[in-house]
């Protein structure tokens, strides 16, 4: 198990105004876990991640120093009510094993993280995987168990026959995470099969704080979704755009809130998803890519790294996303993916690679001043 060391509960007593305030070093000092999510299914459905095509993507994510990749596979139910978990457009068994081999190739660690989405989001939308079960009686939450233990086990031995290091047990099932006897028998039942680390990837704003189950698992991980801005207004804040300082200062709420749940469980943490749009402040991705939002995805990335890297209990990070189609980078496109924006001009200085070559300073920013 990955525990809380003694020297980092006496570190993690020093004031938030020293953890925040930190500045970037001029060398990047060690993350344990310097990683990536890797999507392909339903977030990319023209490449799959196990093809050539697929695997030229994921080894161009390595260039910037990864040492690390979450394998994203998804499964489905039809809507919140349903209790069947089935393959939808899902990645292949053959497709998820050749991206763990080809990053085991690189000497890189892998996450599997299997997801659970829905065929049917409700009226207007607004359903999503954290709603699953929130109308469901005792019994049907037997149901969907049973229908749960056949999917994650089947990713828990597959994990253990191909050496993956990590494996999560659920990733933003907000309405399940309550049931605790259920996810215990789970865990016990994965931990038959599986000898590598367990982590589970909690929503951020409530399920990370409420789950009551973080000791059955061996690190806390959190998708880490936290907004550094407000969300509110039709129009992302970009004139001016944030700065690193204001970014990192809206970390600060968070700090205790995790180092809390390290001091509870006696587990370090660590980010199983996070990400930030360079089209817009919203999740949604919705708007292209101006040269203000790429800067304010890099200064996100810049503002999340020079806080956490200082957090005793924080060990390392997966961003959101790399896609598989290897044709989806640069700087047109406003979704998450790091590269070619001056974004992964960021990820390359604190995962310790090279810079990157950039056409003008503008598109790549200088970081760790």
């Amino acid at each position: 198990r990955v525990a809380l060391p003694a020297l980092a509960m006496i570190l993690g007593l020093l004031s938030l105004a020293f953890l925040v305030g930190v500045a970037a070093r001029s060398t990047a000092p060690s993350i344990k876990i310097k990683g990536f999510s890797f999507t392909g299914d339903r977030y990319c459905w023209n490449v799959t991640e196990g093809s050539e095509a697929g695997l030229r993507s994921l080894d161009s994510a390595f260039s910037f120093g990864a040492n690390a990749v979450s394998a994203i596979v998804t499964w489905h139910q039809q809507n919140i009510n349903t209790t069947d978990i089935f393959r939808g457009r899902t990645e292949t068994d053959d497709s998820i094993i050749a991206v763990i081999n080809e990053a085991h190739r690189r000497g890189a660690s892998v996450l599997l993280k299997p997801h659970v989405d829905l065929l049917d989001t409700g009226v207007g939308g607004g359903d999503w995987r954290g709603d699953i079960g929130r109308h469901f009686s005792a019994t049907q939450w037997d149901a969907w168990f049973a229908s749960y233990r056949p999917f994650i086990m089947h990713y828990a031995s597959m994990a253990q026959e191909h050496g993956v290091a990590m494996l999560a047990v659920s990733t933003e099932l907000i309405a399940a995470s309550p049931q605790d006897a259920h996810w215990r028998a789970i865990i016990a039942d994965i931990r038959s099969v599986f000898k590598g680390t367990l982590t589970d990837a909690a929503n951020w704003g409530g399920e990370e704080v409420n789950k009551t189950w973080w000791d059955a698992v061996d690190v806390i991980g959190v998708d880490a979704y936290y907004p550094l801005w407000d969300h509110s207004g039709p129009n992302p804040p970009l004139d001016p755009v944030p700065s690193v300082d204001q970014l990192a200062a809206a970390w600060q709420p968070v700090v205790p809130v995790l180092q809390g749940l390290a001091t509870q469980w006696n587990r370090s943490v660590m980010f199983t998803e996070i990400g930030f749009c360079s089209g817009t402040t919203r999740q949604g991705c919705g708007l292209p890519a101006t040269d203000a939002s790429r800067q304010l995805q890099a200064n996100a990335f810049e503002a999340t790294l020079r806080v956490w890297t200082a957090v005793p209990v924080w060990i390392g990070v997966h961003w959101w996303n790399i896609v598989s189609d290897p044709s989806f980078t640069g700087t047109t496109n406003g979704c998450m993916d790091p590269r070619g924006k001056p974004a992964e001009s960021v990820l390359r200085h604190w995962y310790g690679a090279p810079p990157r070559p950039c056409a003008d300073t503008t598109s790549c920013p200088v970081v760790g001043e």
